[in-house]
């Protein structure tokens, strides 16, 4: 969105500051603002420009030359989902890893799960442990434990004893994997003691927050004085880490405790948690891994690149929705996406994922349960059938085509102002929205019939 654009936006918002809606919370007919498949020449412009992957086991495919060729030099890539109880595009996904692994030089994978966990816990226990035990332990279950993830992490297993591993690394604030829970707490105050003067007292009221949060994060709510203990102490234990002599820091423990930090912003003051996330990211692709390709595995939802995608979008429904939205709101939003394009450039891709039609997951826990202090398991054999996407949308007009699977470039859209209609913001709640995707993603994925996480991929 062009400048001027943006602020005739944001001056119509402030406008009308009485109308405060949540975007998935307003009921809108299914396909409403949709337009009819045959009067739209940039939806097929995309219908011909949209490449077939004829079964995500034929890799490689004619289409992935066409996705290796609008990568390029890209030293981040990307890959987003609409749910995640997709296990189509987990399987899906988890091929395109492998092509990017095996042909393109990407041996980075991280996750949208617990930094601290994942990647301290792929470094100390893979060896023993195996991929699925560490993935089993820290990330997700549904990406994790599931008939749809096992071919990814058999893959990754397969690797990491070879000669070119694919390493394995988190990007979340959330503490919610074990490593955390067994590893965090003894590490902390080992160095509390030997760095700081932080009193033992404080200390002890410090480690009874972090307990408390490591097991109890979705529900538990510290009062000010205990937020002040747990703010304080780790920033004493910040300026000393970054005292030390070179030769002496710990770049990895540093970023713990700053993503700690982030942490408890996000989950007691509001702070953004893909601004965090954007953090860990750039640390793991600056500081841990500066000469190796990354690829990113998360939601559509993070993966934007540009957050005028969403709030600039001309379909009619989002610009009610954010008609209330105070301005300063909408001018510290972020996503993921953003925050590694604003660093990275060009060098970073963007690939979004889309679902016609199919079968999928509902029940998607991401949280830990009080009472044992591990992942709730969700009901992953219970699936709901995906209504298919309408006339008229990007995903309809490609499973009319007779495209199965497919990779579609968006590059050669960029510039106009028209816009297309599909089902990427989360398909459970949210019909297909116009907006030009081009502007947030630069390619899409596309699967016409998927599946739940445990049902056989067809």
């Amino acid at each position: 969105m062009s400048g001027p654009m943006r602020e005739r936006f944001i001056a119509l918002a402030l406008a009308c500051p009485v109308l405060a809606f949540g975007c998935s919370g307003l009921p809108a007919p299914h396909g409403a603002g949709v337009p009819e498949a045959g009067g739209d020449p940039i939806l097929q412009r995309a219908v011909s420009l949209a490449r077939p992957l004829a079964n995500p086991a034929d890799v490689p495919s004619p289409a992935l030359g066409a996705l290796a060729r609008a990568i390029g030099d890209a030293r981040i890539v990307m890959l987003g989902e609409p749910w995640h109880g997709d296990g189509g595009a987990i399987r899906l996904r988890g091929e395109i890893v492998r092509f990017l692994h095996d042909s393109l030089g990407f041996d980075v994978l991280a996750f949208e799960s617990d930094f601290f966990s994942t990647t301290h816990g792929w470094e100390t226990e893979a060896a023993v442990r195996g991929a699925a035990g560490v993935a089993a332990d820290n990330i997700y279950p549904f990406w994790a434990t599931t008939r749809a993830a096992a071919p990814l992490w058999e893959y990754i297993e397969r690797q990491r004893v070879g000669s070119r591993p694919l390493d394995v690394v988190g990007l979340d604030p959330k503490h919610v994997g074990a490593t955390a829970r067994r590893s965090l707490p003894p590490e902390l105050e080992r160095r509390l003691v030997e760095l700081t003067d932080v009193p033992a007292e404080q200390r002890r009221a410090f480690h009874s927050v972090l307990e408390n949060y490591l097991k109890r994060e979705q529900v538990y709510r510290p009062t000010p004085d205990e937020l002040a203990v747990f703010f304080t102490t780790l920033e004493a234990l910040e300026r000393a880490m970054r005292a030390r002599p070179a030769a002496q820091r710990e770049p990895f423990w540093e970023q713990a405790v700053r993503n700690l930090i982030g942490a408890g912003e996000y989950a007691w003051r509001g702070a953004s948690r893909d601004r965090v996330m954007g953090e860990n990211l750039l640390w793991l692709a600056t500081q841990r891994y500066p000469d190796r390709r990354i690829i990113v595995w998360a939601h559509n939802n993070h993966i934007i690149t540009d957050k005028w995608m969403y709030y600039g979008a001309p379909d009619t429904v989002i610009q009610r929705a954010l008609l209330g939205r105070p301005h300063a709101r909408i001018a510290r939003a972020t996503y993921l996406g953003a925050e590694a394009r604003e660093y990275f450039g060009p060098k970073v891709y963007s690939l979004g994922l889309l679902s016609h039609a199919g079968t999928f997951t509902p029940d998607i826990r991401t949280n830990v349960d009080v009472s044992t202090g591990e992942f709730e398991e969700g009901e992953f054999g219970v699936v709901k059938p995906l209504s298919p996407t309408p006339a008229g949308t990007l995903e309809a007009a490609l499973a009319q085509a007779g495209h199965r699977t497919a990779f579609l470039d968006l590059a050669p859209f960029r510039g106009p102002e028209g816009a297309l209609a599909a089902r990427v913001l989360d398909y459970s709640v949210t019909p297909p929205r116009r907006m030009r995707y081009w502007e947030g993603f630069d390619g899409f994925l596309f699967i016409r019939e998927t599946v739940g996480l445990n049902e056989p991929w067809p």
